[in-house]
């Protein structure tokens, strides 16, 4: 009996060091699109966050709509108490959020207050398409709203500087044609420092007929409505816009934002002499500047005159005036110029009769809008285009956006496009593109925003 007391004991002792078997609680996965609002100062903010992880490593990817921002990269932290930290851009910094045991998140950092609740993002597609008049041919992404259509498509031209689908300033703007039920097309347009097959540098023309070709096949395809495809251009992407609609008369709109109606050539002296009388330089300087440019222009477009305008940057060391002007380290670097400094945007103006939409910041020094509106509007009402539409956005810049701070009547604002901008883009889509019903920009922050990169 005893034996038998002792086997039950030690069996007794034996399970409570073995493990029981429970069903654990699964670990908190964050993972998923979250929607909510960064607030500061009373001032609210829509902004929408992608958490993904990928080989191991959480990253998440952050919409602000109002500034046109999307899908871009922030830095991010989870931790092991159902907390994770993002890091927001433009100064903001690192706001760390708790996971509030339903469904939301929550955290603050320095005035900063952030909320998130999950949502779903609307269903995209995307098709890629290589295309060109000239090889190599060109690389680019077709983003269509989910279902069969056919759809609207706004073939997005950009401007200078980093003219590729990886340049936010560019590629965000497919969220806003998606959010209004459009497609929209963007690409990474020829390297101004690549030369064509016959060995000169791309001008605006070449820029066009790459679109042409694009267009051509986009007409092509079930999902697209080939009577309503549009060009919208930015700045140098505007001069390009025009030149397409000259090539492709059965456009369906062409939006140009930060137009200059003279030729680049034109626009830069404007813009470099502008830019320093704002800044308060002195008439000398202004004068110094002018001499340069015209020298600079002469040497570009004839390709003599290195000498002296190697002098005369030397003779300019030191002064007030050479920062605001290009400084070429050889005749090479003004190709560009040589190739596109005389485009002529007046003529290709004339040749447009697709409805216009035509958007200035009214704070843009680049290409201000009280030098071009009167020229646009009076060029294309003279050649027989009665369907323009101009808008000017005040203290907007160059890309039609405000900076934050304090309006006149002392209440804080974020950044983002203009107000009125996208809701005036939208009103004015729906106007020439009727048979499609848009959804409203003052629904969107209701809506989960399209995710272009799923």
């Amino acid at each position: 009996m005893f034996k038998d007391l002792n086997r039950c004991i030690a069996t007794m002792a034996l399970c409570c060091l073995l493990p029981i078997a429970v069903s654990a609680e699964p670990a908190w996965n964050p993972a998923g699109f979250w929607i909510g609002h960064l607030k500061y100062r009373g001032a609210d903010l829509l902004v929408q966050v992608d958490i993904r992880k990928n080989d191991g490593t959480w990253e998440a990817r952050l919409d602000i709509p109002s500034l046109v921002y999307a899908d871009q990269l922030m830095a991010m932290e989870k931790a092991d108490d159902e907390s994770l930290s993002l890091e927001f851009p433009f100064g903001i910094g690192v706001i760390r959020l708790q996971h509030d045991g339903g469904k939301g998140l929550h955290g603050a950092r320095q005035g900063f207050s952030l909320a998130l609740e999950p949502a779903k993002p609307a269903k995209t597609r995307q098709v890629e398409i290589l295309f060109g008049a000239f090889e190599p041919r060109l690389p680019g992404t077709l983003y269509l709203p989910d279902g069969t259509g056919p759809f609207p498509v706004a073939v997005l031209i950009s401007g200078s500087g980093n003219a590729n689908r990886q340049n936010w300033s560019y590629a965000s703007w497919v969220d806003f044609y998606l959010g209004k039920g459009m497609g929209a097309f963007i690409y990474d347009r020829r390297s101004d420092s690549s030369p064509l097959p016959n060995g000169t540098i791309p001008a605006m023309g070449d820029h066009a007929r790459d679109l042409v070709d694009v267009i051509r096949i986009l007409k092509t395809l079930d999902s697209v409505d080939a009577s309503r495809i549009g060009v919208a251009g930015a700045s140098r992407g505007a001069w390009i816009a025009m030149a397409v609609g000259n090539r492709v008369p059965d456009l369906a709109f062409i939006l140009l934002s930060s137009s200059a109606a003279a030729t680049p050539a034109e626009q830069a002296i404007s813009s470099i002499l502008t830019g320093m009388d704002q800044d308060g330089l002195g008439s000398a300087d202004i004068a110094a500047a002018r001499s340069y440019l015209r020298l600079y222009f002469y040497v570009a477009q004839t390709g003599e005159g290195w000498k002296l305008l190697e002098a005369a940057i030397k003779d300019g060391a030191g002064s007030n005036w050479l920062q605001y002007v290009d400084q070429p380290r050889s005749l090479a670097d003004l190709r560009w110029w040589h190739a596109n400094m005389n485009f002529d945007a007046i003529g290709q103006l004339r040749g447009l009769q697709a409805p216009i939409m035509a958007i200035w910041g009214g704070a843009d020094f680049v290409t201000p809008w009280t030098e071009y509106r009167e020229k646009l509007v009076a060029t294309l009402t003279a050649a027989g285009n009665e369907n323009v539409v101009t808008r000017v956005f005040a203290g907007a810049d160059h890309r039609i956006e405000i900076g934050f701070g304090e309006d006149d009547a002392g209440n804080w604002h974020w950044f983002g496009i203009a107000p009125g901008a996208l809701e005036g883009i939208e009103e004015w889509l729906e106007r020439v593109l009727p048979e499609k019903p848009f959804i409203s920009s003052t629904n969107a922050a209701t809506n989960a925003a399209p995710a272009h990169n799923n």
